[in-house]
């Protein structure tokens, strides 16, 4: 489990703070907390009030549909674009949202129009929101350079932006500059202390620097304070394992496997722990459970080779 917001939607979905400053003044906020702590149904609860005190808050029905996309609710999701629209047919950020919902609804044609007219559209180095969806198109595109001017331009006219530095943050990751990636999700931690996502980044990346003891303060920081979802638990139990703790690594990994069974990096990481701790056997089960549930998977090559070892060894 690389990251869990940068999976599908989800590097899209922190990006938007996108209200104008009526909006933002009626709300008191960009961005509803329970976007940034994966409580989506606090989140839509929280839209839902900024709308009631002004229907006018693009923000509020963007980040509306986003959770309730979330949530699964795909044609709810649609329905909130298709109204919001009603009142700004030409909002760029709602239109590519409502490309989003009908791609999940099953009408990828559409869909692709919509972004292709939106995204070939003038926009403004002033414009955040266009500098950011133009930086989303670069990197799906293998664009990271690209990605990260359009992203450097967004900050220039919304500084501090905890959604946009944590972006940039990926990308410079993913470009081999690890410095000016924590400079980034050190900032956007500071704007958004319970931003889990920036989180997680931070301590995956720490880990693959060596920084193990810090890597582990945010790990246990995600499990103490992040309700949702499982993700934390294989965070920490990754790192517990490259700090050879492997008992307290397997304890995370069953957390991981309990609530996702069909979870196959996790069995993997568990057969690891329990090969480094002697038990064989156990080993054996989860790189078989892992290649069975992902043959073709990232790990595959090492659990099979973890199992001629084995078999070598007679173990």
């Amino acid at each position: 489990m690389r990251r869990w917001k940068e999976i599908g939607l989800v590097a899209v979905l922190w990006t938007l703070g996108i209200c104008s400053a009526t909006a933002a003044a009626s709300s008191g906020k960009l961005i509803p907390q329970g976007y940034f702590e994966e409580t989506y149904e606090k989140a839509v609860d929280e839209c839902d009030a900024w709308l009631k005190k002004d229907p006018t808050n693009t923000l509020a029905w963007y980040f509306k549909a986003e959770c309730l996309l979330y949530l699964a609710k795909k044609a709810e999701a649609l329905a909130v674009c298709n109204a919001a629209l009603e009142q700004f047919p030409e909002n760029q950020a709602l239109l590519l949202q409502k490309a989003k919902c009908l791609e999940q609804c099953g009408y990828s044609t559409r869909a692709v129009e919509i972004r292709r007219d939106i995204l070939a559209r003038p926009t403004s180095e002033s414009d955040w929101i266009a500098c950011v969806e133009r930086a989303l198109v670069n990197r799906a595109n293998g664009k990271r350079q690209d990605a990260i001017r359009n992203l450097t331009l967004a900050l220039q006219s919304s500084p501090n932006n905890a959604c946009v530095l944590n972006l940039r943050g990926i990308d410079y990751e993913n470009e081999g500059d690890p410095d000016k990636a924590l400079r980034d999700y050190d900032a956007a931690i500071a704007q958004e202390p319970r931003f889990w996502a920036s989180i997680n980044n931070r301590a995956f990346l720490k880990k693959n620097l060596g920084q193990l003891d810090d890597a582990l303060k945010d790990a246990q920081q995600l499990v103490a304070n992040k309700r949702t979802g499982y993700s934390q638990y294989y965070r920490r139990g990754d790192i517990l394992q490259s700090m050879g703790k492997h008992t307290e690594a397997i304890a995370d990994f069953n957390t991981v496997i309990k609530e996702d069974p069909k979870y196959a990096l996790a069995y993997f990481m568990r057969g690891v722990s329990q090969g480094r701790l002697g038990a064989f056997g156990k080993a054996r089960t989860d790189f078989e459970a892992y290649l069975r549930l992902d043959p073709l998977g990232p790990a595959a090559n090492s659990a099979r080779e973890w199992i001629r070892t084995l078999d070598e060894q007679k173990l």
